[in-house]
């Protein structure tokens, strides 16, 4: 009876390891991250919660780095990030990882195109954010945002220092309120 009773643990133990492989364990993760998603989706005002699904996705993207299905994990990651005040710098990371593990992937030049706008919005470093649009033109020359990359790099080109340009701005101002109060005196 011992021996029956043995067996039959041992065939539990067996059956549980291969119930429980590590794939089963990412489904319920995904699943996790569809739920987290929902509850996000709720409140967009939540940066807390926002901020534990970028990490859950980020998390869920570097365990396994050669499937490329976690390309969208980090993509998700680093849109995620990007909407959390101060948290520029992990958008930047996401999607540069993103472009780094996966660069054939279908959402690497987005990767690039979100990496040059975080870079140029939320970390407000305009000289990281022209070499990434600057990289996006020469990886993606017939990608459908190369326009819109085009003008964000001649915006940044053109305006130069933007506290120039705030100045250059008032220093005009006042010279045209200077010439409107002596040609009316």
């Amino acid at each position: 009876m011992t021996k029956i009773l043995s067996f039959c643990s041992a065939l539990f133990v067996l059956w549980a390891m291969v119930a429980c492989t590590p794939k089963d364990s990412r489904v319920r993760q995904i699943e996790r991250l569809g739920e987290m998603e929902a509850e996000v989706l709720r409140d967009l005002s939540d940066t807390a919660r926002i901020h534990a699904l970028a990490k859950a996705y980020r998390d869920l993207a570097d365990s396994d780095p050669k499937d490329t299905g976690c390309a969208e994990f980090l993509f998700k990651s680093g849109l995620l990030y990007r909407n959390i005040p101060g948290e520029g710098l992990r958008a930047v990371e996401a999607f540069r990882l993103l472009d780094a593990r996966y660069p054939e992937h279908r959402l690497a030049p987005e990767a690039k195109f979100n990496e040059a706008l975080a870079w140029e919005v939320d970390v407000e470093q305009r000289t990281p954010a022209a070499k990434a649009y600057s990289e996006f033109l020469n990886r993606y020359p017939e990608h459908v945002l190369v326009p819109v990359v085009r003008q964000q790099l001649e915006l940044l080109q053109k305006d130069g220092d933007p506290l120039e340009t705030i100045r250059r701005f008032e220093r005009e101002a006042a010279e045209k309120t200077a010439g409107v109060e002596a040609s009316g005196q």
